[in-house]
């Protein structure tokens, strides 16, 4: 299966090297800070976004290709973000359970590709049930030949096979094994056989063979079993790993083109919140001289310096944050990037004060005069979500 979310016929590759001296040309538009916005602390969507930027489409074709992608997302936010968050999900099982895995013997090996067969295969059923039930509601080719695709490779008798094998690898205590006779008696050939088989084994040779019990404190003939096991389970262990192999492409790689549109809904989302205008361009011809741009803006400075936004394009930004209509608050002032001004508001009587950083020597002050005085006043008081680095531990911020 392919995603080919961002380009029609081939798959974004993170890897690829970007322009000539494109790194320098993102540094010297101050990208970063429109950068963390927009992957709201996801490595992965900052690394896609900045590739994408240092590999900008010239074709027309692509161009509105991927438009048609961008619009679908835009419309379909939701679903965009729970197809993102499934292949990251699960991945992280796949990772979680590296860490937890025990030693490296065949045995192992066989059961942590199944288990990881069976992590993949409740990922592609997620993707799967979306495909189903919100299909309909996409309209760019992208879209529409994923779910295609989802819906045609992993059909409800393709599932259920998967199922009932998955189910009989999973019986670990019992092995249907076979072997022929080599060399000086020895067993070659060792093959581990499916269950459908075992009563036709067991009724043309078990019937008429010994059977033969090996004694709990025999640990040498233990030895020799596990063995002649470790024979038949190779080459399924390496079936398995093949199939891994192949599922953890796919997930990683629609995982990647999907992180450039949830990107682009973490951007959208944030100047929603600032009623900041946004659209997708009408891509012209090269050689079209019809062109015509409104409403044009520094978007590093909206989420840098929202009052220079007014001053220079004299815009009206609206300062109502978004899903507190109704709610009684006000917004502290902060004249000339300072704290003239805040001091004295922020001396009146409020429920709860919500603010404060450190990222500069001037943030860092005006905190803890704003600290101080809700301590002062005995009102809690706290610290913007975003200035907490949750990933790490004991960081200077959080102590």
């Amino acid at each position: 299966m392919k995603a080919y979310l961002m380009f029609k016929d081939k798959n974004f590759v993170l890897d690829d090297n970007g322009m000539y001296n494109s790194i320098v040309t993102l540094d010297d538009l101050e990208i970063e800070s429109v950068l963390k916005y927009a992957s709201d602390s996801d490595e992965l969507i900052h690394n896609v976004l900045k590739k994408s930027l240092a590999n900008p489409l010239l074709d027309l074709e692509e161009i509105k290709y991927r438009q048609e992608v961008l619009k679908d997302s835009l419309d379909n936010p939701e679903i965009v973000r729970d197809l993102y968050q499934i292949c990251v999900d699960t991945l992280n099982k796949i990772k979680k359970y590296w860490f937890g895995s025990g030693s490296g013997s065949l045995s192992n090996t066989y059961v942590s590709a199944l288990d990881h067969l069976s992590y993949f295969i409740e990922g592609l059923k997620s993707l799967r049930e979306i495909a189903d039930k919100h299909s309909n509601k996409f309209k760019s080719i992208g879209f529409i030949n994923l779910f295609k695709d989802l819906k045609e490779e992993l059909s409800n008798e393709y599932l259920a096979k998967v199922d009932a094998l998955v189910k009989e690898l999973n019986n670990r205590d019992d092995y249907l094994i076979s072997a022929t006779l080599g060399a000086h008696l020895n067993g070659i050939n060792y093959t581990l056989r499916h269950v459908e088989n075992e009563k036709k084994y067991k009724s043309t040779l078990f019937s008429r063979a010994p059977i033969y019990k090996v004694k709990e404190d025999d640990s040498v003939a233990k030895k020799d079993l596990e063995n002649r096991k470790n024979l038949a389970l190779v080459h399924a262990a390496n079936a398995l790993a093949i199939a891994d192999n192949h599922l953890d492409g796919y997930f990683n790689m629609l995982m990647s083109e999907l992180a450039f549109y949830v990107g682009n809904l973490n951007l959208a989302y944030e100047l929603n919140l600032v009623h900041m205008p946004y659209s997708i361009p009408n891509v012209l011809e090269i050689n079209s001289y019809d062109r015509e741009w409104i409403e044009l803006y520094d978007l590093d400075l909206v989420f840098t310096h929202i009052g220079v936004m007014r001053e220079v394009y004299d815009e009206n930004i609206n300062n109502q944050i978004e899903g507190l209509e109704g709610v009684n608050y006000t917004i502290l002032p902060n004249f000339h990037g300072f704290t003239r001004g805040l001091i004295s508001k922020a001396r009146n009587s409020y429920d709860i004060t919500i603010g404060g950083s450190w990222d500069t020597p001037q943030e860092l002050f005006e905190t803890i005069i704003l600290y101080g005085i809700t301590k002062i006043k005995k009102e809690p008081f706290i610290i913007w979500r975003e200035d907490w680095d949750w990933e790490n531990d004991n960081n200077i911020k959080e102590k």
